[in-house]
C-alpha cells in the first residue's frame, strides 16, 4: 500500500520485506505475490490470497471485487460457494 500510495518508492519495497515476520507457508513465492500486488493494484495481503491458488492450480473464494476481478485476469478460477 505505501508504494501504491507513493510514500515508498519501488525500489525499497525488497528492502522492507526482508525484516517482516511474514509466514504464508514453505513454498510461498513472495515475488511473485509483489507482482500481482503491483499489477492489480491489490494490497499485498490480498496478493498473498491470489498467489497461492494461482500456483497450486486452485479456485479461489474472494467475496472482494478487485481480488475476483484479478483471479479473472490470472486465469485463477473463482469458487461457486
Amino acid at each position: 500500500m505505501a508504494e501504491r500510495r507513493g510514500r515508498l518508492p519501488a525500489g525499497e519495497v525488497k528492502e522492507c520485506l526482508k525484516g517482516l515476520p511474514v509466514r504464508t507457508g514453505e513454498q510461498s513465492d513472495l515475488q511473485s505475490a509483489f507482482d500481482l500486488a503491483r499489477a492489480h493494484g491489490l494490497s499485498f495481503y490480498d496478493a498473498l490470497y491470489l498467489e497461492l491458488p494461482k500456483r497450486e492450480s486452485t479456485e479461489l473464494a474472494a467475496l472482494d471485487g478487485a481480488l475476483g476481478w484479478a483471479a479473472v485476469v490470472e486465469g485463477v478460477p473463482l469458487s461457486a460457494t
